[in-house]
């Protein structure tokens, strides 16, 4: 067995609280590695004074073991070929819950992993080496890319004109679609050394805005954003929007997403001069909403289209500034996958230091869950292999018996297939790279 030590500060399930231990008196071989002998009794002294520097408080310690199965052991089911699918399909039976991660969190950390670092109540990746050979224009899809870094889409950074206002920026992904501003007294200004000592396209109190031809007029689409704003007051404000009432940014000292039909998300407090990575997704089924990689989606049920893009103080609420930078921006007529959304991560990552969160809290995100699953060598299922999976035999239609065997914790499966796949439950469903 490979066993570990993990504490938690006043006890609980918390990230904010974990404490690893890591300085012991006499040696831990044998007790605390991954050479630990089942069925015997080990003692180990841990050097609490040395690991957390109080006067007075309480710990709780557990002991994680492991043997030499995966971080998961789950149990795939093989759905057989039909007419529609000709290849077979491995997939979880049941669906892999936030829960379960965060054990797995738990575990990485208490061993020592390289790739993460406990960021209070966050794991973030940790960035080493070079950034990884990956272009946004890689996704295929594109319709828009905005980088401050190459505004006129000449692929040279030594020309351009900082200081000065921008009259057209280039879309460098269609050119015949750029974003515009003929009127000389709402012009953005281009500024050097913003974000990463890299510049940025300052967007005024006032006026300044920007227009474009591009549209995206039904779903599915993803719009990704990155911008701040210099002030965290009540004011209506919008960093991208649309033809009519669609926005992504900063709105009423919120940072949200809204649509025609109301708020994707609106509860994450504006923070004056912070940078937000947005990612607004809007597909048939649902809407959904990343902010600096943690889901806030409330109302994935507010689906609709933006029409024209605009920036800042353009296009349906024109009167709506943003008094803040963007950086770049980026939108594909699909919804992009969890493994796309990733690349996505790690190239703001590595660019702008936009280092988002693997895991918030007891919730991981997008990144975190391929993160874990790739160390799994697993990817996450796709919307038509899970529909697939929940069909059956039947496709289009979804059958939902009650098992006779449920297992703890959580009583699951809820309810089942013909397959015995899990069909009334939520989470995260795998299958082998």
């Amino acid at each position: 067995l490979e066993a570990k030590m993990i504490a938690f500060v006043d006890g609980g399930n918390d990230l904010s609280k974990v404490l690893v231990p890591s300085t012991f008196i006499g040696s831990i071989a044998g007790k605390l590695d991954a050479n630990v002998t089942a069925n015997q009794n080990h003692t180990v002294t841990w050097n609490v004074g040395a690991d957390w520097n109080v006067g007075f408080g309480e710990l709780e310690v557990a002991i994680m073991a492991k043997d030499d199965r995966n971080l998961l052991n789950l149990h795939f089911l093989t759905l057989p070929a039909t007419d529609s699918n000709t290849t077979e399909l491995q997939i979880n039976r049941a669906p892999i819950t936030n829960a379960d991660l965060l054990d797995l969190w738990y575990w990485l950390l208490a061993s020592g992993e390289d790739g993460i670092t406990l960021d209070g109540p966050s794991i973030k990746p940790v960035l080493t080496g070079t950034a990884p050979n990956f272009s946004p224009n890689e996704i295929s899809d594109m319709i828009l890319w905005l980088d401050a870094n190459d505004p006129d889409g000449d692929g040279q950074s030594t020309n351009n004109p900082y200081g000065s206002a921008l009259d057209s920026w280039t879309n460098l992904a269609d050119s015949d679609h750029n974003f515009t501003q003929t009127n000389e007294n709402k012009r953005p200004t281009l500024v050097d050394n913003v974000l990463n000592n890299r510049p940025a396209v300052f967007f005024d109190n006032d006026s300044d805005g920007m227009s474009s031809t591009l549209q995206i007029n039904s779903a599915p689409y993803t719009v990704i954003v990155l911008f701040n704003c210099l002030d965290s007051n009540s004011r209506s404000r919008r960093a991208v929007q649309g033809s009519h009432n669609w926005l992504i940014g900063p709105h009423s000292a919120k940072v949200g997403f809204h649509t025609n039909n109301g708020w994707v998300s609106h509860t994450e407090s504006l923070i004056a001069d912070k940078f937000y990575l947005c990612v607004a997704s809007t597909d048939s089924t649902a809407s959904s909403f990343l902010l600096n990689g943690k889901d806030l989606t409330q109302n994935s049920n507010s689906r609709y289209h933006p029409g024209t893009l605009h920036l800042a103080g353009s296009g349906g609420h024109s009167s709506e500034y943003l008094n803040g930078y963007i950086c770049e921006v980026l939108a594909y007529d699909r919804k992009l996958s969890d493994s796309e959304i990733s690349q996505i991560d790690t190239y703001f990552s590595y660019k702008w230091n936009m280092v988002n969160s693997y895991v918030y809290g007891s919730t991981t995100s997008n990144s975190g869950r391929a993160y874990l699953f790739d160390k799994m060598n697993l990817r996450e299922a796709t919307e038509d292999e899970i529909n697939r999976a929940k069909q059956g035999a039947i496709p289009t239609s979804v059958n939902q018996f009650i098992p006779s065997l449920k297992v703890g914790p959580g009583d699951r499966p809820n309810k089942v297939n013909e397959y015995g796949f899990d069909t009334g439950a939520s989470g995260s469903w795998v299958t082998p790279k």
